[in-house]
C-alpha cells in the first residue's frame, strides 16, 4: 500500500474524531480518544477469531482453580495479549441505554490483558468515558471505526478500477482486472499476519531512526553498515527480508550516488587463496574500502538491464561488440556471464512449411469453359423469349403488366492465381548476452 492510501486511512480516522468529538473537546485534544479507540480496534480485531477459545480456556481454567492463567490465555488467543471479558466491540455498538453501554464498555477494558491495561493507564483513556457517555457519543465512536476496515477493504477491491484506456491492451497478472491487484494481493493486505508484521517493522524501525538521527546518507553502503551497527547495539535482529523492507522504505534511487555494493573480495591468504582481479567489462571493479584495495561487484540494477543478439562470426566476440556499441552509452555496464545463452536461430516456417497444392492449368481452363458454356446457354434462353415476342406482338408473355419485363442474370467468373517461390534453405546463428547496469 503505498503513502497516499495510508494517508487516506489516517484522513478517515480523524475524520471519525472530527463528527464524533467536535462539540466535546478541541481539536488539539481529539487525540487523547480517538488514538485509544484506534488501537483498542485494532486489538479488537486481532482477538475476534479466537474469542470464542479464549473464553473457553478461561472458563476451564477457573474451574481447576488455576491462578496463574496469563501464558494459556495468551497461547489460546495466539497473541501476546487476550481479552477475558464476554464482549467485543461489535458487541457493544447497539445498546438501549448510555448507562448499560458504559458498563459493558468499561468491563470490556477491563477484561484485557496486563499489558494492555498498561497501555490504556499511559492513556488515560478511562478519564474519558464519563464526559463520552454523558454526551451519548461513546456508542457512536465504537461503532465507526469499525466501519474503517470495510471501507480499506473496498478500496483494495476497486484498487485500479478506473484504469486508463491507453493501459487497456497491455498484459496484466494473472486473476487481475485493469490495473488491479491480484487476489494474493488482495487477501495479504487484509490479512491479520500482515498487520502485525508491519507494525513490527514500524516499531523497529522508529527505535532505528532515533539511534541513527536525522542524518541523510548518501552513501547506501555506509548507511547499511550503520543499520547493521545500530540493530547490534539495540539487540535487534532482522533477517534479510525484513531488513530490506526496511532500508527500501527509506532509500531511493539518485543517479550521482556511489554504487551499491554488492559483494567484496577480498586478497585471501594461504596455499589455497584465490586472487580475485578487476574485470569491470565482467562486473568486477577495484575499490578502496577502509584503506584496502578489494575488487567489489556492485549491485545490478534490474531497470537498466538489457539484451543484446550477437552474431557468432563477430570480430573479438562478445566483448569487442560490448566495448564498441554499449560502453560508449553506459560506461558502467558490464556482462552477466551467467545469462549470457549460445543458441541457433532456425525458421521452422521457412523451412518446414508445405503450402497447398496448386491446380493444373488444364483443370481451371475447363472450368472456365464449362462457366462460359452454362452464361451462354441462360442468355440464348431470355434472347429467345424476346424475339418470339417481337416477331408475334399480338400474343405478348404473360405479365401483370401489358409492358414487357425482361429479367437477366449475369454472372462472372474470377480466377485467382497463387503465386508460389521458393527460398533457399539457411539459418543464423547468434549469441544472446545479458548485461546489467
Amino acid at each position: 500500500m503505498d503513502q497516499s492510501q495510508l494517508n487516506w486511512v489516517a484522513g478517515d480516522i480523524w475524520g471519525i474524531a472530527d463528527d464524533v468529538l467536535r462539540d466535546l473537546y478541541v481539536r488539539g485534544k481529539y487525540r487523547d480518544v480517538i488514538l485509544p479507540i484506534t488501537v483498542l480496534r485494532r486489538l479488537d480485531a486481532l482477538l475476534e477469531s479466537t474469542k470464542t477459545a479464549v473464553l473457553a480456556m478461561k472458563e476451564s481454567l477457573d474451574n481447576a482453580g488455576v491462578t496463574n492463567q496469563d501464558a494459556a490465555l495468551r497461547k489460546e488467543s495466539g497473541q501476546a495479549f487476550y481479552n477475558t471479558s464476554k464482549f467485543t466491540l461489535r458487541d457493544l455498538r447497539s445498546r438501549s441505554s448510555q448507562q448499560q453501554l458504559r458498563a459493558d464498555f468499561e468491563a470490556y477494558l477491563d477484561g484485557f490483558s496486563s499489558n494492555v491495561q498498561h497501555i490504556l493507564e499511559n492513556f488515560e483513556f478511562r478519564n474519558q468515558i464519563p464526559r463520552l457517555s454523558k454526551a451519548d457519543a461513546l456508542g457512536t465512536l465504537i461503532e465507526k471505526p469499525a466501519s474503517v476496515r470495510k471501507e480499506l477493504q473496498k478500496l483494495i477491491e476497486n484498487w485500479g478500477s478506473e484504469a486508463d484506456d491507453s493501459d487497456e491492451g497491455e498484459s496484466e497478472e494473472t486473476e487481475t482486472s485493469g490495473k488491479g491487484l491480484t487476489e494474493a494481493k488482495k487477501r495479504k493486505l487484509l490479512n491479520e499476519d500482515t498487520w502485525k508484521r508491519d507494525a513490527l517493522l514500524v516499531d523497529i524501525a522508529t527505535k532505528l531512526r532515533a539511534e541513527l538521527g536525522g542524518e541523510l546518507f548518501a552513501d547506501y553502503n555506509n548507511f547499511l553498515q550503520q543499520v547493521e551497527a545500530a540493530s547490534k547495539k539495540l539487540g535487534i535482529t532482522l533477517n534479510a527480508t525484513n531488513q530490506k523492507l526496511i532500508i527500501n522504505a527509506v532509500s531511493w534511487k539518485a543517479e550521482d550516488a556511489p554504487p551499491v555494493i554488492k559483494k567484496i573480495h577480498k586478497s585471501g591468504k594461504g596455499k589455497k587463496a584465490v586472487t580475485v582481479h578487476s574485470d569491470p567489462i565482467h562486473g568486477l571493479f577495484e575499490a578502496e574500502i577502509d584503506g584496502q584495495t578489494c575488487v567489489v561487484e556492485d549491485e545490478p540494477d534490474s531497470e537498466l538491464r538489457d539484451f543484446e543478439q550477437i552474431p557468432l562470426l563477430e570480430e573479438g566476440g562478445i566483448e569487442a561488440f560490448i566495448r564498441r556499441e554499449v560502453l560508449p552509452y553506459t560506461p558502467d555496464a558490464w556482462i552477466v556471464q551467467s545469462d549470457t545463452k549460445i543458441g541457433y536461430e532456425i525458421s521452422f516456417t521457412r523451412h518446414f512449411y508445405e503450402p497447398p497444392k496448386l491446380r493444373t492449368l488444364a483443370e481451371i481452363s475447363a472450368d472456365i469453359l464449362a462457366l462460359e458454356q452454362e452464361t451462354e446457354g441462360l442468355l440464348s434462353e431470355i434472347t429467345k423469349g424476346v424475339t418470339a415476342w417481337a416477331t408475334n406482338p399480338s400474343h405478348p408473355p404473360r405479365s401483370s403488366s401489358t409492358r414487357p419485363r425482361m429479367v437477366a442474370h449475369a454472372s462472372s467468373a474470377g480466377l485467382n492465381t497463387i503465386k508460389s517461390g521458393c527460398h533457399r534453405s539457411s539459418w543464423q546463428s547468434c549469441s544472446r548476452l545479458g548485461w546489467a547496469r
